[in-house]
């Protein structure tokens, strides 16, 4: 045999035992004291709406040995009937059989939830748990959701006066709309959550009559923890030209696009009035008014996209006792000072809607933000009237921008030092003991508005301090309505 053929069998031999040696399959470890880690000992939803599906959340399974882990069997404790489901390596089912992980090796398992409606106003639990069979031991890993029933709204209009208990959350899927002369009254601790793009629309009137220890709160309907700053999770609560009569007390609005008044192109007026109100993290605009008619006393608008208040195409307005404080919003770069006043308003196509400024006045307020400028004035003589006043009010502004000498709009105002609020990036602004804020209110405009938005008298000691919130001495309580 020639030494080509004896290089070539050599060479072949050699392959056929690489071939053979890979084909061999790991060696599966058989302890019966083997034990798979998990990245959690616990799988747990925020609460979930009932009928609602739940967001997705993940279970990682660790093999820390040496060897191949071989799982006989993955299932829920539940069975078929569980409101649970999972995903185990793309494959969904509620058992799995024979589920290998290689040496130092992971699997991921995905777990949803859908909860049956429980006939219940408070939260129900529901549990299981996945189980895990290896070498004859077995594992498990709990399972933990609350089920709320709520009252659904899909796309409804309200075509009769109605009141709405807080009885159970209401879930507002596409929209709401309060129709013309009808009246939809709110009583206090009345939960509303929107869902992606969901807008409510009044026509008529709303009266969201919350309290101090029962506000309405207004909120998207992502319940979970990483959505708790997450602006623009719905649309708008909008006050059509129609509208009239509008009251909103005690009223927590936040993570949506815009709350707005009246529309650019019809001159009526809306009147809306907010007493002891928060706006939080809305991704466009606190409150985008157009010609509208706006009281606000003890009100907070915080953090926004663009801007917290738009006072477009004239108006009468009235703010006292406001803190207005934009820091901005994630995933927004704003470009917009935060208070922005104009007696006319021009539309992508150029056109210009024009009307009278007959009043804006703002008393004892805070306007403050991460802007050299947080305040602006767009008046165009030929558009009509350009009334404003400003009265002990701490502005963020630069005095060589926007000159503040002039007495027939501002009387006793501040620019130079920032405000100090318990914590800002906490939405909590009650004013620090060394607040440049305390004590430089107008005892005349807080006698007009004696309590601030908890209740608390700051006329006590004759000298009532700027925004929404008074400082008390020992006091620390906050509105219900914190950030978390």
């Amino acid at each position: 045999m020639s030494t080509r053929w004896l290089h070539w069998l050599a060479t072949s031999g050699f392959l056929i035992a690489l071939v053979a040696g890979g084909c061999e399959q790991e060696e599966i470890l058989k302890d019966p004291e083997a034990r798979l880690s998990f990245s959690k000992d616990t799988v747990s939803f925020d609460t979930i709406f009932t009928s609602i599906g739940s967001t997705t959340r993940q279970l990682k399974v660790y093999n820390r040995y040496n060897k191949t882990l071989r799982i006989s069997e993955i299932r829920l404790a539940g069975g078929e009937s569980s409101p649970f489901r999972i995903n185990i390596d793309g494959i969904s089912s509620f058992r799995q059989n024979n589920v290998e992980i290689l040496p130092k090796d992971s699997l991921y398992i995905f777990v949803q939830v859908t909860i049956d409606p429980k006939n219940s106003n408070a939260p129900v639990l529901v549990h299981d748990s996945i189980l895990f069979t290896t070498n004859g031991s077995v594992q498990d890993v709990d399972l933990v959701a609350w089920g709320q029933d709520m009252h659904l709204i899909l796309a409804d209009t309200i075509h009769a006066s109605t009141e709405w208990p807080a009885d159970k959350p209401y879930l507002v899927r596409y929209y709401l709309i309060v129709d013309s002369a009808q009246t939809l009254t709110i009583e206090p601790g009345t939960r509303i959550y929107m869902h992606r793009d969901a807008v409510i629309e009044v026509r008529g009137t709303l009266r969201a009559q919350g309290t101090l220890d029962q506000p309405v709160r207004i909120q998207g309907d992502r319940l979970e923890e990483d959505y708790k700053d997450i602006p623009g999770q719905w649309l708008a609560l909008a006050f059509s030209p129609s509208s009239t009569g509008n009251l909103l007390e005690y009223t927590d609005i936040r993570n949506g696009v815009v709350l707005q008044i009246g529309r650019l192109e019809d001159p009526r007026s809306v009147p809306v009035t907010l007493r002891n109100c928060q706006i939080f993290n809305m991704s466009f605009a606190g409150i985008y008014a157009f010609g509208a008619s706006i009281t606000a006393e003890n009100l907070v608008v915080a953090d926004a996209g663009t801007l917290l208040l738009g006072l477009f195409r004239g108006g009468t307005h009235r703010f006292y006792h406001c803190t207005l404080v934009n820091k901005g919003v994630m995933f927004y770069n704003r470009s917009a000072p935060s208070v922005i006043l104009s007696n006319y308003f021009t539309d992508q196509n150029k056109k210009e809607y024009a009307g009278d400024m007959t009043q804006a006045s703002f008393g004892n307020c805070i306007i403050w933000g991460n802007y050299e400028n947080e305040l602006a004035f767009a008046f165009k003589p030929s558009s009509g009237a350009a009334n404003y006043h400003f009265k002990n009010c701490l502005l963020r502004l630069d005095p060589s921008k926007l000159p503040v000498t002039d007495t027939m709009h501002f009387d006793s105002v501040w620019y130079s030092t920032a405000p100090l609020f318990r914590d800002a990036d906490q939405w909590n602004f009650i004013p620090d003991s060394s607040s440049f804020s305390n004590n430089k209110g107008s005892l005349f405009i807080a006698s007009q508005v004696p309590q601030d938005i908890r209740g608390k008298n700051r006329l006590a000691d004759g000298k009532p301090d700027l925004g929404a919130f008074e400082w008390i001495p020992g006091d620390t309580a906050r509105r219900k309505s914190s950030r978390r």
